[in-house]
């Protein structure tokens, strides 16, 4: 449909989820690129021109956008190290833009696709929270966010490492009432060099903020360290990285599972 030329956009990677259909017209993230190459949002017109509609400043594209209410809200990082933060912003489609929140995501985390839920937008964190839970990773396993518009940020859930979740890996989904996402790593799987690692969960989480892990990743053939979810017809669909880390064969895995029931 169309091809970003590097030299025109200096454009890279599109962020996922990458396209958003608007009234026709389709809109993505694209990670570098824009004015200050922090990234920009382009809408692709139906006879397949380009057009930048909003360039990042002083802060870098991170993970995804959604349509809601007549605008687009998606996620930023900006500063390093011990100041690292995330930014939830709004933009409408004549590129005004808003930033909403800054909340921390660890200095080595990223923030990924908010998600309406409840009358709130949920955003999860790769990293910050909890920073005692992974002695190797010591800016904290990850947490979700509840974004109540306009502008209030607070944490719904910090994962706490094995056999609770570490690391949210996918931006969750809604389904059945409740919010479904991945962990690459946690639960009780026996992945990584240290007992507190794990191989990954799908865990529930309520609009209250109850979470639990419905189902841990590392019996030999489920796979091992999972990410994102896509819903359909009542079940939960998935990737692996691996299949199985101390086999020859580490392919990823396909998964599906069912509340309820155990995953295949």
């Amino acid at each position: 449909l169309y091809e970003v030329p590097r030299r025109v956009h200096f454009a890279f990677n599109w962020i996922p989820p990458t396209l958003v259909a608007v009234h026709g017209h389709l809109y993505g993230m694209i990670e570098q690129g824009g004015a200050q190459h922090n990234g920009k949002i382009v809408e692709i017109m139906p006879n397949r021109t380009l057009r930048t509609i909003y360039s990042f400043i002083d802060n870098g594209v991170d993970g995804g956008m959604i349509w809601l209410n007549d605008r687009f809200y998606g996620t930023l990082t900006g500063g390093t190290g011990s100041y690292a933060y995330g930014i939830i912003f709004s933009l409408t489609r004549g590129g005004v833009e808003s930033d909403l929140a800054r909340v921390s995501a660890g200095s080595r985390g990223s923030l990924l696709a908010p998600v309406p839920y409840d009358g709130s937008l949920f955003v999860a964190s790769s990293a910050g929270g909890n920073a005692s839970c992974d002695p190797s990773f010591p800016t904290g396993c990850g947490l979700v966010y509840k974004v109540q518009l306009p502008n209030t940020a607070t944490p719904s859930y910090t994962f706490n490492g094995k056999p609770d979740g570490a690391f949210p890996s996918g931006a969750p989904v809604v389904m059945n009432g409740s919010l479904y996402g991945t962990t690459s790593s946690g639960g009780n799987g026996p992945c990584g060099e240290a007992s507190y690692q794990g191989c990954g969960t799908i865990y529930e989480l309520t609009a209250s903020g109850l979470e639990s892990v419905v189902y841990s990743f590392g019996n030999g053939t489920d796979g091992e360290h999972p990410f994102a979810l896509t819903a359909v017809n009542g079940s939960l669909f998935g990737f692996s990285l691996l299949r199985n880390s101390s086999s020859v064969d580490s392919g990823g895995v396909l998964f599906e599972f069912t509340p309820g029931a155990s995953g295949s």
